[in-house]
């Protein structure tokens, strides 16, 4: 079933309230960071920015990304601010390529640049019209990173008619299908529409139900080559941490089960160990078996 999602912009939806969405069954939020869009095309974060993560996550969001829009032609330096400003809570971050105020669109090859410096420390994605940017350009280097496709059309239609002639299809996980929904007390909100598959890599939550949380985990290679992974537990939303080559099938709270996860994508450097561990650590309490 297609994951429900809205995407609001903290100045033009400064009244959006998101424990309205999340009872309406919204269940991912995508809150604008910022942008390149501005006169001198220098990188800007949202004075709403944090107000609004941090009222997604209070409302009960476990799937929270943000966004910007591209602009100048310094990729590196775009992506720099970001890393150096987003919220490290932040799950999945899309690239908004597309002409906006003072911005302009990124090619494949910026588009690429500026991923890259992201590195794989959350979902990557990029969004633009689908006949505007997708079809009228050609994207290789983005298809061969697996960045994934967040596709605007608006023909009220979740996940209908909206993948590009120019893009794996499947890559195409996401689609902006309107812009005027009813959505957390608000009038005029854009709603998308995620695959149920769209979610995978580092620090994904996945639910089960309304209620239930599924294990999540991701890992990284240590110093002596060892692989160290971290997941959070069903039921407690506490995260334990071990060492081996595939996760552990349960700790100590009674609950078993047996993974086998997709690797690809889930490996992240050790450059960001720190980052993934003190993030995960301050989400929630610990528990028996997990590494303080």
């Amino acid at each position: 079933m297609p994951i429900a999602a809205f995407d609001v912009d903290s100045s033009n939806k400064a009244g959006f309230n998101f424990r309205i969405a999340y009872a309406q069954g919204y269940r991912v939020a995508l809150i604008k960071f910022g942008g390149m869009n501005i006169s001198g095309n220098r990188p800007y974060r949202m004075n709403g920015y944090q107000a609004f993560v941090d009222a997604a996550f209070d409302a009960g969001f476990k799937i929270v990304g943000d966004y910007i829009v591209t602009g100048g032609s310094d990729p590196v330096g775009a992506a720099r601010f970001w890393l150096a400003n987003r919220d490290p809570r932040i799950t999945f971050h899309v690239l908004d390529n597309e002409v906006l105020d003072s911005g302009n669109i990124y090619t494949d090859g910026e588009a690429s640049v500026y991923f890259d410096t992201i590195g794989p420390v959350v979902n990557r994605w990029q969004y633009g019209s689908r006949d505007s940017l997708w079809n009228a350009r050609s994207w290789p280097g983005l298809a061969a990173r697996g960045i994934k496709a967040h596709v605007a059309i608006y023909n009220d239609s979740p996940l209908s008619n909206c993948y590009p002639r120019t893009y794996p299809a499947g890559l195409v996980k996401a689609h902006q299908f309107t812009s005027s929904a009813d959505i957390g007390g608000l009038l005029a909100v854009d709603a998308n529409a995620f695959t149920d598959d769209a979610f995978a890599g580092p620090q994904i939550e996945r639910t089960n139900d309304e209620d239930e949380m599924k294990p999540i985990y991701s890992w990284y290679v240590d110093d002596d080559g060892s692989r160290v992974w971290f997941e959070r537990v069903p039921g407690t939303g506490a995260w334990a941490e071990w060492r081996g080559d595939v996760p552990w099938d349960g700790i100590a709270t009674g609950f078993v089960q047996q993974f086998s996860p997709a690797l690809s994508g889930n490996q992240v450097t050790k450059s960001v160990r720190d980052m993934l561990y003190a993030n995960a650590m301050a989400l929630r309490p610990v528990v028996a078996g997990v590494s303080a």
